[in-house]
């Protein structure tokens, strides 16, 4: 009776193995919706879940830098080029996200009361085959006129590449505990924060201002300068986009609805 044979390799041509079976094997089309076309996508590593669940078990710090991870780790796994992926939008980072979730299992348990608890399973290809139908939205110009003064902004998607930089400015600063200020830092900081992510550019008459070059600061600075109905339209026009992402995300049981965020619980969930 002949014995199987079983050949032996050393540490580093394991791992080498190991990845070019990731970049052959355990990938998986991702609905890109702001190119209207599929993308392969590498699966989710045990390393890069665990870089995940670091940034998640320190929740003062999760919302600054999740997206700077996750940005990271879709890069790295992602068989498009360089000049592709930094085009992606927030909109395509939530479609990433869910298809990503679902390669580690086709279910997501959803908690929709702690007490007493009530929980379902909830079949990620139901959100994943919404967000294939979803509408990308393109570049709108909203246009501000008062005692013949012009302005004129462009809004669109924010790109995901610059999401992190954003998200570190508004959320990543130290916070004091019980300080009625800096609170309201915050909120005033989320706010402007929140609506600058969306504007691409400012034109005054005929001078662009060159919005799209400045930092996050700066940016705020020239939000704060716009008259409030113009920065209540595009906030408003952002809420529409922002709404339309989350209802695909939103899960029934019951009578209890909930909408599932794209952060590091996502990938931790059972």
């Amino acid at each position: 009776m002949s014995e199987q044979s079983t050949t032996q390799i050393n540490f580093n041509d394991a791992l080498n193995i190991l990845s070019n079976a990731s970049k052959e094997a355990f990938t998986t089309d991702v609905w890109i919706p702001s190119l209207k076309r599929h993308v392969k996508i590498e699966e989710l590593s045990a390393k890069q879940q665990k870089g995940l669940l670091e940034s998640a078990i320190d929740s003062t710090v999760a919302k600054s830098t999740f997206s700077k991870h996750f940005y990271e780790i879709v890069s790295s796994n992602c068989t498009e080029s360089k000049e592709v992926i930094e085009k992606f939008t927030i909109a395509d980072k939530f479609s990433i996200a869910f298809a990503m979730r679902a390669q580690i299992s086709d279910n997501i348990e959803i908690v929709f009361q702690e007490e007493p608890k009530i929980s379902s399973l909830i079949p990620l290809k139901d959100i994943i085959d919404k967000i294939n139908t979803y509408e990308h939205p393109t570049q709108e110009v909203i246009k501000f006129s008062k005692n013949n003064v012009e302005l004129e902004t462009t809004i669109e998607m924010p790109l995901f590449s610059e999401e992190d930089k954003f998200d570190l400015y508004i959320y990543g600063k130290d916070k004091k505990e019980n300080n009625v200020e800096e609170f309201k830092s915050v909120v005033v900081g989320a706010f402007l924060g929140e609506t600058s992510k969306f504007i691409k550019s400012i034109k005054l008459g005929d001078t662009d201002l060159g919005y799209d070059k400045l930092n996050i600061p700066q940016k705020i600075q020239v939000i704060e300068k716009l008259p409030a109905a113009l920065v209540q339209t595009v906030l408003e026009k952002a809420v529409v986009w922002k709404n339309k992402l989350d209802e695909i995300s939103k899960v029934k049981h019951q009578d209890f609805t909930k909408n599932i965020d794209v952060d590091s619980i996502l990938f931790l969930t059972s």
